[in-house]
Formats: C-alpha cells, structure tokens, sequence
C-alpha cells in the first residue's frame, strides 16, 4: 500500500511542478531554520542542522510542518492543470483485484489480497492450484483504522496467526484465527513488535504453540526505550500471555531484530538475528521450543533478515539452504545440515549476485540480479545447473518464489515496467510456465519503451539507468525526467509496474531509474563501495553513490532537484536554496546524468 500511495503522489507531483520555477516565485517560501548541533559518532564530528526537525511533537515543528503544507497548496493549486492531471491518476490507480505476499504451506497458499474499493487488504487462502479463494481475515469489517502487518498460517493448516495495527500505527498485536473452526482464539499477543522492531513468529510443529517477538512490557522501560530491547516469548495456546515464557534474547542488543524461516512441515526452523540495519546475521537453527543453536556468525556474512531478500530455505532433507557472501561478495549458497556443519554447494557465478533461494522437489530455485536484470536459475540437490527459468529476460522484477521441498510446482509472482503482477505457475520436472492470476491495468502500456544506459560515477564505476519513456516522442534535449535512485542496506531498484506514472509520459516526460551503489543488485560488491566511499571521506553522489530516494526534473537542459525522502544521506548534499522553488545541486554525477539524459 504505501508503495501505491506514493507512485501516486510523485507523478501528479512532478506534472505539478513542471515549470514551478516561474509560478512558484509568487509566494514566499517559508524558512528553515539551522542550529548548530553537532553530535560524535565514534570519534567523528557530524553536524545536524536540521535534526530539531524529528521532534515531532515539538510546537515549532508543528508549525513547520503547516507551513510547508500551506505553502504547497499555494503553488499546486495555482496550476490549472492540476484537476485534469489529478483525474487522470486516479483512473491509473484504479486496478482489479490484487493480491500477493502468497505463502505456501500444506497444499494452499495463502495471501493478501485488495479487491477495489476496499480501503484494506485481507487475508486469503485458496487450495493450490485450482481452488475456490476463501476470506480469512478482513479488517475492514474490524473498525476504521484496522489493517494487517503480516500473517503466519501454522504447518498443518489449521491456525492462521495474523497482527494487525490501528490507526496507522506500527504496534503490532497477533491474533490467532482457528480455521477449521472459523473462529477467533481468546490468544491475543501484545506488544508483538511494531516500529523499529519488526514484528516475527514462528509455530511449533504440533501447533499447540509458537514463539514470537515481543517488546518490553509499559512501565518496564522508559517511553524512549518502548520499541528497542526486543526479545522472544513462548506462548501455548490457551495460556494467558502473562504465561509466556522468555526464551531467547533477553540479554541481545537492544537493536536486534528477528527474521524466521521454518521448513514445509514446521519441524524445522532457522533464525537470523541482526542489530540495526545492513549489518550481517547471526543465524541459529531450533533444537526445541526453548533452544536455539548458533550454527553461523557474523563472518558469514548472511543477510536474510532483510525483507527484501529471502536468502533461505529448507530443502526435503532438512538441510538449510543461505546465501552467504563470506568472500564471495556475488554471494554462494550454503547448505547447512540439522548438526549445524555447513558446505559450499554453488559457488559465486561471475556476473550474477544471488538474492534469494527456493527449494523444490529433489533441488533448487535461486533468484539472481544484475543490475536491472532478474532471472531464476534452476539446479539440482547436489547444485548442478538444470536449466533457466524462461521468464522475460529484461524489464522485469522478481516478487516472490513460493514452493514446497518435496513439490515440483512452484509459484513465481512478478511485475514488469508494463505490467502488474503475475502469477506463474512453473513445472520443475518440465519447464512449463503457466500463468495462474494477474491484475489487470486501467490503461494500455503497451507504447511504454525502455532502454539500459550506463552512467559513470565519480571513480569512474559505470552505474545502469533505465530510462523508460512514450513510444514516438522526439529526442530534443529538454525532456522534464524524474529519476530515481536508492543504495542502502541491500534493498535493490527492481523493475516495477509504473502505474499511475503513466500520466507524465502522456504528457511528454521521461522516468529514469538509477541503480546506485548500496542497494543489492549487485551483492555485497555495490553495497561495500558504497560504505567505503562514506568511510573515506567522498562526498556520497547524489544518485550515483548517496543512499537516497529523490525526484530531479530536467527542462530546458537545467537540473532541477526535490527531495522526496531519504534513508541514510544528509541535507550536507545540497547547496542554499535558489531563487526557484526546487534545490539545486553542483554535483559531478549530476552533470555527467544530465549530458546522458538529454538525449530524450
């Protein structure tokens, strides 16, 4: 959902702005104030002339935050095509039915899934693959402000644990739905994550009870510590959750976050602790309900915890499938038997980072990226090569890879540029492909053209960009181009449906969408340069280097830059505001994209 909002916000945006820098003089844009704190982070001293601004409570930034609002309904208002362009999107947003996040587990495969106009997703499960959808879960029908922050069917099928959170937010309770019974359980777990702790569980393989993570109980911490000091209960169905009992983490960082892997039939279970974000995980293998074993370190360098990559998975001989990136910066796969030895069964490949692995019937699936590409690569138990998956070979972004161990039918869901998500269903025995579901655009996209070219970062690393743009405009140089671009913790730019942004390339503009250094899309190689270039000192280019996510209009053959949110840079970036109503930059990267850009 808030991937949709914000495909919607941006282009209407951008349309909005095109030209801003002649409308926007009229109104007098409030200040920003600059204060003079400087904080030492291990010995270095980091000015944050802005950081007042997190206070979100603060009367002045209250103040700030009207102020800013008000002065862009000013200049949006006082566009005439404002209304048009707004109507427009809307029809592009308006699709049929979604669903995703799907789980396989027991013969069924359970997913969200947003029937328009609901205004949240419900939990759903249908017999795979031919069978009836049936709702589990509806918060719209739980009061206003109710929506789900993950659900977690238990191995049997009998139990579907879901969290939901109110009201925006992120505090996450898990209730337990009996679904042979079709009824809610009395178990209700508070305080089950939320915020800076992401809420995780995982079920016991009888079903009589599940671990889960849980925060400090209120007026055990101070308010400021609420959401850190994360650790994991055990809870039986039926006890009180003041029964529960502490069974993992009570002593970790208080910045550690939990991610679980169990296999198909619950017997098995692997966890990956990491503290703080893009660090490596500690990864443990459950010997019962109370015991954990650490079967690899940091060293390893595993980093399933992100959600963005689903490096494991448990294969028909309880072996734990990693992808570990210990001197293999593309990564290789590791199998990990139930004593904890673990062995090298793929070795790193030359060009292709590995970003996750599915086990399928007497073998594998493992995802790989390069760049702006994707493809899924098949082998067998003992890791030879089979044969490749025949998906699109460009302009697409792999979802997610569902499958059982012992199965030889698996799920792919994908999107592409053009396209929204699909279902596939993919026969490892044959090869076949057979599309299963797919949601249906409001517009044709058929005229959306896209091409790879390279920019050259500052050191002289050739970063891709795609640019994507209508069929038939004419190149002259002074194409309006919003371009995108995120490095931090891994998270790789994959192609994605543009949905709503066809309107701008109705209207003449360009996407560009650059994958820097620091996202995943090429391992732990762009990552590492991407840190070590903070650590010497450079200057993070914007785009090409910076772990930002930014808009930048081009018209005319000038740059303009609108920062629309960031992750691990610093305003440090930008130069004083100029006369117009965007920001400015004088960055090499930035020249160097314009020269590349300007050809459309």
């Amino acid at each position: 959902m808030k991937n949709k909002l914000i495909y919607g916000i941006i282009p209407l945006a951008g349309l909005l702005l095109f030209g801003c820098s002649n409308k926007a003089n009229k109104y007098n844009a409030p200040e920003t104030r600059k204060d003079t704190t400087v904080t030492n982070y291990f010995g270095s001293e980091v000015a944050d002339p802005f950081g007042w601004l997190e206070n979100g409570n603060s009367p002045e930034v209250k103040k700030w935050i009207d102020d800013q609002n008000n002065y862009a309904d000013k200049v949006l208002g006082s566009f005439t095509e404002g209304k048009k362009i707004e109507k427009r999107i809307k029809e592009l947003e308006t699709t049929s039915v979604e669903q995703y996040q799907p789980k396989y587990v027991g013969g069924k495969v359970y997913f969200m899934q947003l029937t328009p106009p609901q205004a949240q997703p419900v939990v759903a499960y249908k017999p795979w693959p031919d069978g009836e959808t049936k709702v589990l879960v509806d918060p719209n029908k739980m009061g206003e402000g109710i929506a789900i922050t993950g659900f977690w069917p238990s191995p049997k099928g009998t139990y579907l644990a879901y969290g939901t959170a109110k009201g925006g937010n992120e505090a996450t309770s898990i209730h337990i739905y009996d679904i042979s019974k079709g009824k809610e359980l009395p178990d209700t777990l508070f305080f089950a994550g939320g915020g800076t702790t992401p809420a995780g569980m995982v079920w016991d393989a009888d079903e009589k009870g599940l671990t889960y993570v849980r925060l400090p109980l209120p007026g055990t911490v101070p308010q400021s510590e609420s959401q850190f000091s994360a650790s994991l209960y055990h809870h039986k169905l039926g006890d009180l959750e003041s029964d529960d009992d502490p069974v993992f983490g009570q002593d970790m960082s208080r910045v550690a976050e939990y991610t679980f892997i169990p296999s198909a039939d619950g017997k098995q279970a692997a966890m990956f602790v990491h503290f703080g974000d893009g660090n490596p995980d500690l990864v443990y293998i459950r010997k019962n309900t109370k015991q954990w074993v650490q079967v690899l370190d940091t060293t390893a360098n595993v980093r399933v915890s992100s959600e963005f990559n689903s490096g494991a998975s448990w294969d028909a001989h309880n072996n734990l499938l990693v992808v570990a990136y210990q001197n293999a910066p593309l990564g290789k796969l590791l199998s990990i038997n139930p004593n904890g030895k673990s062995s090298v069964i793929i070795p790193q490949d030359k060009e292709w980072a590995y970003n996750s692995v599915s086990a399928v019937n007497e073998g594998l699936l493992l995802i790989k990226v390069k760049g702006p590409d994707w493809k899924i690569d098949q082998y067998d138990s003992k890791g030879q090569f089979i044969k490749n998956v025949n998906l699109p070979k460009q302009g697409i972004g792999i979802d997610a890879v569902t499958s059982a161990p012992r199965s030889d039918k698996v799920l792919i869901t994908y999107s592409g540029w053009t396209f929204p998500e699909r279902w596939d269903q993919y026969n490892a025995n044959t090869g076949e492909l057979k599309k299963v579901f797919e949601v249906k655009p409001a517009a044709d996209y058929s005229n959306v053209s896209f091409k790879v070219i390279e920019a050259v970062s500052k050191d002289g690393t050739k970063i891709p960009v795609t640019v994507l743009y209508k069929e038939g405009i004419s190149p002259n140089g002074k194409r309006p181009t919003i371009v995108y671009g995120y490095g931090g913790f891994g998270i790789p730019t994959k192609p994605h449906f543009i949905g709503p942004y066809l309107a701008w390339l109705e209207n003449g503009g360009v996407f560009a969408y650059a994958n820097i250094r620091g996202g995943g899309e090429f391992g732990e190689i762009g990552r590492a340069a991407a840190e070590n270039l903070e650590r010497d000192g450079m200057k993070p280019e914007c785009l090409l280097t910076s772990r930002m996510y930014l808009m930048i209009c081009t018209r005319l053959q000038k740059l303009w830059l609108r920062i629309n949110g960031q992750t691990k840079s610093t305003l440090e970036l930008w130069e004083d505001r100029t006369e117009d109503c965007l920001w400015e930059p004088s960055l090499h990267s930035i020249r160097k994209l314009s020269k590349l850009l300007s050809v459309l």
